[in-house]
């Protein structure tokens, strides 16, 4: 007798900010891992983009409720995420986790962010120790310009990756499992610590529990909602 195990993939959490509450974001995933505005941040009709979006600045962002969050990744993962910048200067935050230590100190764990026009993409594990670390050696996004960036990891591999619009920017070694634990807060457009404030707007906001590597996949993520719904039609 012969046993086949499929190991099934999932999106985990997707908000495209469409038929949504100015305080309730939606996950239209499957999973209810719904989020909510904070700290004046708003969802406006774009025209650019097609439906909805976030808008972030300068100090707003997207809270999500860890102990409610459901299948977070551990073996692998992929943040996807459709943003535009009003400033490249600083660090804006995508998204990020953070957690209190014994002493009282906050510690990332998750740091997905635009510094200074380079994207960063690190994950720090319940040891304290990287479990990988990206930053791309040039500035690849563009102030006032809708940029489509996306981070992967896949612990087997041991490979995470930054790819923007489409194209992988940098690339590097990890090692071990994600930890699950998210600590006391996750969040899109701001980290606690150090004033990380998303400056700009988001939209099609996806988590995946897979390491995306599949060409036609990348590609129909960075297609806009416009270029999606005239393709239905």
């Amino acid at each position: 007798m012969i046993f086949c195990i499929f190991n099934v993939s999932f999106l985990v959490l997707h908000y495209d900010f469409n038929n949504t509450t100015q305080e309730v974001i939606r996950d239209i995933s499957g999973y209810g891992n719904n989020a909510y505005l904070e700290n004046g941040a708003q969802i406006q009709p774009a025209s650019d983009v097609c439906g909805s979006k976030a808008i972030l600045s300068p100090r707003g962002d997207i809270l999500m409720e860890d102990f409610r969050l459901e299948n977070k990744p551990k073996d692998a993962i992929t943040i996807a995420v459709r943003l535009r910048l009003q400033d490249i200067r600083g660090w804006h935050s995508i998204f990020s986790t953070a957690k209190t230590t014994d002493g009282g100190e906050i510690r990332g764990g998750f740091h997905f962010e635009v510094d200074d026009g380079k994207v960063r993409w690190f994950h720090r594990n319940s040891d304290d120790r990287a479990v990988f670390e990206i930053i791309t050696s040039d500035p690849v996004v563009q102030p006032n310009t809708w940029h489509h960036v996306m981070g992967t990891y896949d612990s087997v591999a041991g490979q995470a990756k930054v790819h923007v619009d489409g194209t992988e920017k940098a690339n590097a070694r990890g090692f071990g499992v994600l930890d699950t634990d998210w600590g006391y807060k996750a969040c899109i457009g701001s980290f606690d610590f150090d004033g990380r404030y998303l400056n700009g707007e988001v939209d099609d906001f996806q988590i995946f529990d897979y390491a995306i590597n599949d060409t036609f996949q990348i590609e129909d993520l960075i297609k806009s909602k416009c270029e999606k719904s005239t393709a239905q039609r």
